[in-house]
């Protein structure tokens, strides 16, 4: 006997009609939710980078500068590093220490004169009073001994 079999293809058709119809749903929530995605022109340009550390550097060259006067530094014209010709200028002394010394020697200068023009007179009175024999030999020569120092 023979017994007959339900007719399959339509249970086919049926399943999958659902399986297009539930991945329809998916790809329509998954399309919902996906990330934006922007775009843009490739374009050329430099990579710098950089790397960022910490040393010392120490120059293959020294020199050690004086001056030919001394004083104290007003001011420094360069900086740590720079590169610098010979005759340029490098730093400046503060010149109010060398004005005072200055204006202390002329002053020095001023009273040693007027010492010497005190000697000279008191030299001038001695001889004269050394012609009238007022003032002794040995006080004319101290006159003249204070002239010569």
């Amino acid at each position: 006997m023979q017994t007959s079999r339900p007719d399959t293809s339509w249970f086919l058709a049926t399943g999958c009609l659902l399986a297009l119809g539930l991945s329809g749903v998916s790809l329509a929530t998954a399309q919902q939710n996906a990330p934006t995605v922007l775009v843009n022109r490739v374009e050329q340009a430099a990579l710098i980078e950089e790397v960022p550390l910490t040393g010392t550097v120490v120059s293959p060259r020294i020199a050690e500068l004086s001056t030919e006067v001394s004083g104290i530094v007003a001011e420094i014209g360069v900086e740590l590093g720079d590169r610098v010709e010979a005759g340029e200028q490098v730093l400046r002394l503060n010149s109010e220490l060398e004005a005072l010394t200055l204006a202390a020697t002329r002053a020095s200068t001023e009273q040693a004169r007027y010492e010497l023009a005190d000697a000279r007179r008191r030299l001038a009175e001695a001889r004269k009073l050394g012609e009238i024999q007022s003032v002794s030999a040995v006080e004319s020569i101290a006159a003249e001994v204070q002239i010569d120092v």
